[in-house]
């Protein structure tokens, strides 16, 4: 079902669109192992690294999978997908040559270690079905170019590239044009990190698939970048940005999908290839999909080229991928906020609000799924995720909740599912609204405040439960 829709947007503009709805049934696949994949509860981990060095010193280290927590709140909570950032320039060594030790190391201690803490959870919950554990290419702020993870510094050929809010829109722009051949060089520490991981894949194939996801958040390119101090310029140059996502996915993005897909092929089996299971992240600044007063603001790509996806290059077999868009939108994200003018900022600051509420969540991801649907792939959530301090529409301080109840319906009725942004061993309020929702520490959370009576479900409710069928306390009102 279509519609055509206006909206005012920002300084007068109006922008016409279509409306689209989803069917919500799901395309059908031969392929035994991805029937045994249950509807996705899924959970974000920190980088595979044998250190403790990096985000806040939350990665992934023995201390994080031996803490007796992690195990506890494995067999609680459910879930059934794991998504696990790799991060390239953590194991490059001098002269960005691989760190093969390093490496090694981390697949040996960190990785095997949590494969076994699954194939325990397994043991004791079969019913979750086939289990996933998502090798996520990850890169943040592209890399040491512009302050960030991902591409190792020395890759490119250096420029005087400021580390401002354009760096990443700058160095996407060298990257999706592969210059001094950086997309093979991230494909091939893709190949190498699965060549150490395939022994697991193949010890584990009655229960577990391990994914591939060739990059985190790729931002389209822009030698310049749509930044700029007056905020109608920057309006303007956004917007026009945004103009070239179709062109720039069916020119960069795809394309480099596809090499991703040719080093599987040229470097494994054909037989351990179409075990592979990819996921396809599209540009993170697509599908935002806004309404105000009842039209579209920006819908997104369609990403129709994806289609050649669905088969390897060389032989032709079946390549099998599923849509994994990133769902934020309500939250009080500093980088956002920076990025926003100062009323867009106060509207957001609540949830609902006029920009984005249950009707536009839901409509959401409807678009999001369709467009995947008509590519011939499935989607779920590849992260999502909002800050504690997202108020409500009546100054309340449980906003959060409210979108996060949303969320889940949207995903219920048009994807797979959703992994939340993300586990952590360490109690910390910016990034544990999902414990201050659904208990922490396997179930021993209390509500922050007497205020919030949304949070005060029955603390005696099976915690799975609670976590996926939503406790009564978080029904629309």
């Amino acid at each position: 079902m279509k519609k055509i829709c206006a909206v005012f947007v920002f300084f007068g503009f109006l922008i016409f669109g279509p409306c689209v709805f989803a069917d919500p049934a799901i395309p059908a696949t031969d392929l035994a192992w991805y029937r045994e994949i249950q509807d996705i509860r899924g959970i974000n981990l920190n980088h595979l690294d044998a250190d403790s060095h990096g985000d806040a010193g939350e990665t992934l280290s023995t201390r994080f999978i031996n803490d007796p927590s992690f195990l506890a709140n494995l067999n609680a909570m459910g879930w059934n997908f794991f998504r696990l950032p790799v991060v390239w320039s953590r194991f490059a060594g001098p002269g960005n040559v691989l760190d093969e030790v390093r490496l090694q190391t981390a697949i040996d201690t960190v990785f095997a270690d949590l494969v076994e803490k699954l194939r325990t959870m397994h043991t004791a919950r079969p019913e979750l079905g086939r289990i996933v554990l998502d090798l996520d290419f990850h890169q943040y702020t592209f890399g040491a170019d512009c302050g960030g993870e991902g591409v190792p510094l020395g890759i490119l050929t250096p420029e005087n590239n400021p580390q401002d809010g354009n760096c990443i829109f700058r160095e996407f722009d060298r990257f999706w044009k592969d210059e001094n051949g950086v997309q093979e060089k991230w494909v091939g520490f893709l190949v190498e990190v699965l060549k150490r991981t395939m022994l697991f894949s193949e010890k584990n194939l009655d229960w577990l698939t391990i994914a591939i996801e060739p990059m985190n958040e790729p931002f389209p390119g822009d030698a310049t970048g749509p930044f700029v101090s007056n905020p109608l310029g920057a309006v303007f140059r956004y917007l026009k940005l945004y103009g070239t996502q179709n062109k720039q996915s069916e020119d960069y993005l795809i394309p480099f999908y596809q090499k991703a897909l040719s080093g599987v092929e040229d470097h494994f089996s054909s037989e351990f290839s179409e075990r592979q299971l990819f996921l396809f992240e599209p540009y993170i600044l697509d599908f935002l999909n806004l309404r105000l007063f009842g039209g579209t603001l920006l819908k997104g790509a369609h990403y129709s080229t994806a289609k050649s996806l669905l088969n390897f290059p060389k032989s032709g077999r079946p390549a099998t991928w599923i849509a994994a868009p990133h769902f934020y939108g309500a939250g009080k994200d500093p980088d956002l906020q920076n990025a926003l003018p100062k009323q867009i900022v106060q509207i957001t600051a609540t949830y609902p609000n006029a920009i984005y509420n249950r009707k536009q969540v839901l409509r959401r991801a409807s678009y999001m799924a369709t467009v995947f649907r008509n590519v011939g792939m499935e989607t779920f959530f590849g992260e999502v995720g909002t800050y504690d301090d997202l108020l409500g529409k009546h100054g309340s301080k449980n906003g959060y909740a409210e979108y996060i109840d949303d969320l889940k319906e949207g995903a219920r009725l048009y994807t797979r599912g959703f992994a939340w942004w993300r586990y952590s061993v360490d109690e910390s309020a910016e990034q544990d609204t999902y414990y201050l929702l659904y208990g922490s520490k396997a179930g021993t959370h209390a509500p922050t405040t007497d205020t919030d009576q949304r949070l005060k479900c029955d603390t005696d409710h099976d915690l799975a439960k609670i976590v996926f069928d939503a406790c009564p306390a978080f029904l629309s009102e």
